[in-house]
Order: structure tokens, then C-alpha cells, then sequence
């Protein structure tokens, strides 16, 4: 067998331990170090999560940086959530996503129409 075994190798098999921190990052702006928080860096796809990055206090000490970025990462798994039953259609900008929230919303009064209107809309 020529594959080798990671135990055997010395490396490390475990993941990295989650951080106290979830999504920060930290941009040099002028001359200090400013920080963010940035959905990307807690899960690969927000699926069109509202704000792109946050900016945290550039003052704030260690705990509240943590408490506000696991807020906000809170508020992110929530919006990723999706309830039961209802589809999972994203406003993008554009008149496709506008027409598909007025077909797919469940208040809309687009259920209330017969379905060959439907057709027609």
C-alpha cells in the first residue's frame, strides 16, 4: 500500500476548533485596523443575506466583538431558515425574481385567481 495514513504521518485529522468569533474580519484602513463581519466566512452561500459585511466597532474589546459577530451570525442562520413549506425565492433587483414572489408568496393574491388566469398572468 503506498497510500500513508495520517496518523502515521503526523498530521493532523481533526477540523480546526470553531472560533469564539464567527465571520470577523479585520481590514487596515488609513492607519488602524477596522473590524468586520462578513457572512461568507461563517457559511459558503448567504443566499442573498441583506448586507454583504457589517463594520463592528473599531474600539470594541474581545467579548463584544465575539457576542456581536455570533449576533449577527444568529440573525444569518435564522434568515437561512427558510420556514416549512414556503419556497425560497430571494428579491434580486430584477422583474424574474419580482414575478416569482408574486407567484410564490403565500399572501399574495396571485392563489386567490382561477388557474387558467394564472396561465395568462
Amino acid at each position: 500500500m503506498s497510500e500513508s495514513h495520517p496518523a502515521r504521518t503526523g498530521q493532523k485529522t481533526s477540523m480546526p476548533p470553531r472560533s469564539n468569533h464567527p465571520g470577523l474580519k479585520w481590514r487596515r484602513t488609513r492607519s488602524r485596523r477596522q473590524p468586520y463581519w462578513v457572512p461568507k466566512q461563517v457559511v459558503r452561500d448567504p443566499k442573498g443575506f441583506p448586507e454583504r459585511t457589517i463594520r463592528l466597532p473599531a474600539d470594541a474589546d474581545e467579548d463584544t466583538l465575539g457576542e456581536l459577530c455570533r449576533d449577527h451570525s444568529a440573525r444569518l442562520l435564522a434568515w437561512l431558515a427558510a420556514p416549512e413549506g414556503e419556497p425560497w425565492v430571494v428579491y434580486d433587483g430584477t422583474i424574474r425574481s419580482l414575478s416569482r414572489l408574486y407567484q410564490q408568496h403565500a399572501d399574495s393574491p396571485f392563489h386567490d385567481v382561477k388557474r387558467n388566469t394564472r396561465k395568462t398572468y
